[in-house]
């Protein structure tokens, strides 16, 4: 069972995705209450299926419908009918084997099932026993006969994609201000909320830094004042970060500022070196 299929009792936004990065990356959204994933790349990490539909369901307030399949449209199947094997699915369960693919409309697949049970064929199980030939599948139904024969018969058809691309091997997070700033207590601030929102990010996506750059675009000259972090403990605790990082980096910025005749900051930077979770 390498493919989970997640069903919600209302409908969810895309961005309910975010919620489930730390189980996988390779998520599917599907209108209106559907999320899928492939668990194939990450299943030693997390030990075993129990533990995973055990974060699964951590992950949710309310109760969901979780199932497990060889297959994202399996796993929807097994959504609606727990603990059931493909003998005592019926045919009509064949409404829910969608995956990434849903069906165009209901009917051309209501068309479908009241056709196969015209075949003889009663339960999911019998497609594999006595399996149509792709040539009449379509014949028969057009697209859906095409669509049914892949789920059924192609392990390779549309699997999951990760939800957002490679991860580089740095993260830079910018904060352009509307004027001038002269403050380096505001500026110091600033950073310290950008630094908290660069570190969320580098844990939905599964990664950890132990080195942070923090870079004061002045006004008026092209100079920059930055200042590196090395050698730090690899966690995504912003409270510990900010122990560390603020007294140092509010000495160096009003020394700095010094120096430069209390010129003030148009922008500000902080670039994270990342490396992957031991």
């Amino acid at each position: 069972m390498f493919f989970f299929c997640v069903t919600f009792p209302q409908i969810i936004p895309s961005s309910q995705c975010d919620t489930f990065y730390s189980i996988t990356p390779n998520l599917y959204y599907r209108p209106p209450r559907t999320i899928l994933g492939d668990i194939r790349k990450v299943l030693k990490l997390h030990g075993s299926l129990k533990n995973i539909h055990n974060k699964l369901q951590e992950l949710w307030t309310c109760s969901l419908q979780i199932g497990w399949g060889i297959s994202p449209h399996h796993a929807e199947l097994s959504c609606y009918y727990p603990n059931q094997s493909l003998a005592q699915i019926p045919v009509n369960g064949l409404k829910h084997f969608e995956g990434l693919d849903p069906w165009p409309c209901h009917s051309s697949i209501d068309e479908c099932i009241a056709d196969l049970q015209e075949l003889g064929y009663q339960s999911i199980y019998d497609l594999y026993r006595y399996p149509l030939n792709l040539q009449d599948c379509q014949k028969r139904w057009q697209n859906t006969g095409h669509s049914l024969y892949q789920k059924l018969f192609n392990p390779h058809y549309k699997n999951i994609i990760p939800c957002y691309e490679p991860i580089p091997q740095k993260w830079s997070n910018h904060r352009y201000f509307e004027y001038t700033i002269y403050d380096p207590s505001y500026l110091i601030t600033a950073v310290m909320d950008l630094l908290n929102e660069t570190l969320e990010t580098i844990r939905k996506i599964q990664k950890v830094t132990d080195q942070i750059t923090v870079t004061f675009f002045l006004d008026f000259i092209s100079h920059q004042i930055s200042k590196t972090f090395f050698s730090l403990k690899p966690q995504s605790d912003f409270f510990q970060w900010k122990k560390i990082i603020e007294p140092l980096l509010s000495n160096h910025l009003t020394q700095a500022l010094d120096e430069h005749n209390h010129l003030g900051v148009d922008h500000i930077e902080i670039t994270a070196q990342l490396k992957s979770q031991e």
